[in-house]
């Protein structure tokens, strides 16, 4: 019978998530052998930053503020969002850009007032029709 490797399948499993196996060459002891396993893995961290300021009087924030980055959903990629809303001066700014390439992606610069048809607003208009 032809002999078997007792790890080929651990060795199989642990390659497929990048590992790297190390056989020590020093070390044996009793027939046995000692095998070191290295993993290596990276995390990317993403922020966003969101503002909002009322009166004292309380109600709705008369200006609301998000910037950093967010996930573009007609790429699907990460992109740096800055986005403004100014209810006191009616104004409604949304930039978007590409981190790689500083490529302004998506720009909307208007009235507050006029910017309908978005978010829970569009639900209100379906509803409506």
């Amino acid at each position: 019978m032809a002999q078997t490797d007792p790890l080929k399948k651990v060795r199989r499993n642990l390659s497929s998530l990048g590992a790297r196996i190390y056989r020590d060459a020093t070390a044996h002891t009793y027939g046995q052998e000692y095998y070191y396993v290295s993993i290596h893995d990276g995390v990317i961290v993403k922020s966003e930053l969101g503002m909002k300021a009322k009166h004292s009087s309380g109600g709705r924030p008369f200006i609301e503020e998000v910037t950093g980055d967010d996930l573009y959903r007609k790429t699907n990629r990460w992109m740096n969002l800055s986005r403004v809303c100014d209810r006191e001066k009616d104004l409604y700014e949304e930039i978007i850009t590409d981190p790689i390439t500083g490529e302004v992606v998506h720009e909307c610069i208007e009235p507050l007032s006029k910017h309908t048809g978005h978010g829970t607003a569009e639900h209100k208009e379906k509803a409506k029709a």
